[in-house]
């Protein structure tokens, strides 16, 4: 088949260009990438990625694919270190940070990856980016409680509306919502525009005259507070007595 034929032809020639440039790490990696698509050669990969390692430690992207290897063969343990290994390559890099505690959890380790997460606001404290995007992920995980945890914090340093609405969404969806808190929130002078009653919040949706950002504001607060009303009646009917309607 013509794409066997290409693969082998890359491979005669990245076998070529390590044996001339052995200490150079790139070669190797892109061997790597190329052995690990047969399932049969997946060990001769790692080896490769491993030896792009130890020639640049700093390569994030040979860990990642020794931990795409590594989940191939089963061996998540070693998968797990390896996700958390890209983040410590490259520790300034957010976007790489996040993708690997998204893979982590994904992968049931939630802990793990919170400790990614931590690590890099150690490095970088009040990084808002990485706060928002942390209670982002927990929250997809329905992990609202360290999502609480990341969202809090980045609601505290921005007073931003659309954190506010993260935050809500995760802070009612806990078991036992603490309402007085959420409440502070939305009462909260930063936002303006959403300290209002529902009703005068659904009329000023439907006049639809203020600008955008306005809009969301509103928005956020109507989810919210519906929110908060819809846990006010169960907790309602919860609590009524036994003996009620008899």
């Amino acid at each position: 088949a013509r794409g066997t034929g290409d693969s082998a032809a890359a491979r005669v020639m990245l076998d070529d260009t390590i044996s001339a440039f052995p200490n150079e790490p790139l070669p190797y990696l892109r061997r790597g990438t190329l052995l690990m698509t047969d399932s049969a050669l997946v060990g001769d990969a790692i080896e490769d990625f491993t030896r792009a390692i130890e020639l640049d430690p700093a390569n994030a992207e040979a860990y990642r694919f020794r931990a795409i290897s590594h989940m191939s063969m089963g061996n998540d343990d070693l998968a797990a270190a390896d996700i958390v290994a890209t983040t410590r390559a490259q520790p300034f890099d957010d976007q790489i940070r996040v993708v690997a505690a998204n893979r982590l959890i994904e992968m049931g380790r939630e802990g793990i990856a919170a400790d990614v997460i931590d690590e890099g606001l150690e490095r970088s404290a009040g990084n808002l980016r990485l706060l928002v995007n942390a209670g982002s992920i927990f929250a997809r995980a329905d992990n609202h409680l360290k999502a609480v945890q990341y969202l809090q914090s980045a609601w505290e340093q921005s007073k931003d509306a659309s954190v506010a609405s993260m935050l809500l969404d995760s802070m009612l969806a806990l078991p036992r919502p603490d309402l007085r808190a959420a409440r502070q929130i939305t009462s909260d002078p930063a936002l303006g525009a959403l300290n209002a009653s529902l009703e005068q919040l659904v009329l000023a949706r439907k006049a639809n005259d203020a600008d955008f950002t306005v809009m969301s504001m509103i928005d956020a607060r109507l989810v919210s507070l519906r929110k908060e009303i819809q846990f006010e009646k169960s907790a309602s009917k919860q609590s009524k007595p036994l003996t009620e309607g008899l």
